[in-house]
Parts: C-alpha cells; structure tokens; sequence
C-alpha cells in the first residue's frame, strides 16, 4: 500500500482515514451533490436551486448530519409543491 504524501482537495501531507472522510463530507462538492441526491430520492420532482443552497447550507453547518438535512428537506414547503416524476 502507499504510505507516501497525498495531495487531496488542495491539501499534500500524510493523512489518516478518518481525517480524509471528515474533510470530504463537508466539502461543497459534496453537500451539494448529496443534498441533490437526498431530494430526488425522497421528493421526486427537482430541486429548486434556492432550496439546494439552503439544504447544502445545513449540510456544511451540521457537517453532514443527514437526520437533520433530512428533517428540513421533509419540511420545506418545495417538497410539497413539486410535480412528482415517481412514486415508489
């Protein structure tokens, strides 16, 4: 296995597993691309984007706390109010 210096979004050093996965989970890449993900699978209809920055704000604040992303994708009024393009 390697064991030399990584460089990992804008970062070179020596880091642990642990480390590597708290920095990926509150990158904006991240939370956005997660928060997108949550949404269409629980709303089925696309998320506004004023709602995606809002949720990707929630995600960055509780640092990928998905009970809590979760608790205001479920209470925001643009879930209920999108067409839904699946029901399962």
């Amino acid at each position: 296995a390697y064991d030399g210096p990584v460089h990992l979004l804008g970062r070179r050093g020596a880091e642990d597993f642990r480390s590597v996965l708290r920095r990926l989970a509150v990158h904006p890449s991240t939370a956005r691309r997660l928060v997108r993900e949550l949404w269409a699978d629980f709303a089925g209809c696309p998320i506004p984007s004023s709602e995606g920055e809002r949720l990707k704000a929630v995600w960055q604040r509780t640092r990928g706390n998905v009970t809590v992303v979760l608790r205001e994708i479920f209470r925001s009024p643009h879930f209920f109010a999108g067409r839904r393009a699946r029901v399962t």
